[in-house]
């Protein structure tokens, strides 16, 4: 089977693959991972798929801007690909019953993403940590996922590279270095996650939480400085979609903060659900600091915190979650 008719049938923006036999004999460690995932596996296939989107194309100095890729559920949709490209491959082998026991599916999930498309050699390594498909015109707007399979329908030999090629524009240029916000970005393409505002805005119990508040300007969530700043996106084909609210998990490019004030917490959640900001490891609490940061900073009115602390109890939040959202009141000023 041809990978790259099959990327076309898909719409995805890439599809590369690695076979059993180069993955454990180049990357035991990683193999064992993907073996334990679906044993006896034959191939990995590494897909990408853009997320740049004529509605979710907003700057991030938007009043409550929200990360691109958060705008929809884009991992739900490119899930959706590559299990109707798995039913057409075991199709092909004539595979009619008990499908589901020949593949699984990774998307921003168990297996390690990043690692195993650069080892296709069918991606580049960006300073800010990212990768882009190599002879794609997506750049590095684009969410992976991986369709672990065992068939008899791809090529019995794959592609395999042990160390990633770091793009040519990178290797000059610093622009995503100098243009992140909180200085999270190291120039040998790695991340003080501890000073990212993508990060910490989907986690609690950061101890920089000055830095947050003071970098957070308007938005709802997170960051993605270091992609609009970086030339290998520069001039990127535009997806138009004619009605993206009916995507997946669709919030949009910005999402009120206000309309989450006296919601309990299971209400908090609740409002995002089928989207990645519903999803478990996304605390309610998270949810709710960047909402009364974005609040505060639109607002000017520090009562309003003040107040919504006052209540959470009520609403369901438990000690520790106060006491995150609590710690607000020291550094708004």
């Amino acid at each position: 089977m041809e990978l790259c008719l099959l990327s076309a049938q898909h719409e995805l923006n890439s599809l590369h693959v690695i076979d059993r036999e180069h993955i454990s004999a180049n990357s035991p460690e990683l193999h064992s991972e993907i073996n334990t995932f679906l044993p006896d596996y034959t191939h990995i296939l590494c897909a990408s798929l853009s997320y740049n989107c004529s509605f979710n194309n907003l700057p991030d100095s938007t009043p409550f801007y929200i990360a691109r890729y958060t705008a929809a559920n884009f991992y739900k949709i490119l899930y959706k690909k590559l299990d109707a490209l798995a039913k057409l491959i075991l199709d092909n082998d004539n595979i009619i019953e008990n499908k589901k026991s020949h593949y699984k599916i990774s998307v921003n999930g168990r297996l390690k993403d990043r690692e195993i498309a650069l080892k296709t050699g069918g991606y580049y390594m960006t300073r800010n940590s990212l990768v882009g498909t190599i002879g794609d015109n997506s750049g590095t707007k684009i969410i992976l996922g991986e369709l672990v399979i065992k068939t008899k329908s791809l090529p019995a030999v794959g592609k395999y590279t042990s160390s990633a090629e770091l793009h040519p524009f990178c290797k000059e240029c610093r622009l995503c270095v100098k243009s992140c916000p909180t200085g999270s970005l190291k120039t040998d393409s790695t991340i003080d996650k501890d000073r990212c505002i993508q990060h910490l805005s989907s986690t609690t119990g950061t101890g920089n939480l000055q830095l947050l508040i003071d970098n957070w300007g308007k938005r709802f969530f997170g960051c993605t400085r270091c992609v609009d700043v970086c030339p290998i996106n520069k001039d990127l084909p535009v997806i138009n979609i004619d009605s993206p609210e009916k995507l997946p998990g669709f919030i949009g490019g910005t999402f009120n903060p206000f309309t989450l004030l006296g919601k309990t917490k299971e209400q908090v959640k609740e409002t995002f659900r089928g989207n990645q900001l519903g999803a478990e490891w996304i605390p309610a609490a998270a949810i709710m600091r960047n909402a009364l940061i974005s609040v505060y900073k639109s607002s000017g009115d520090k009562t309003i915190v003040e107040n919504y602390v006052a209540g959470m109890e009520k609403l369901g939040f438990d000690r520790d979650e106060i006491a995150e959202i609590e710690k607000l009141l020291t550094f708004l000023c």
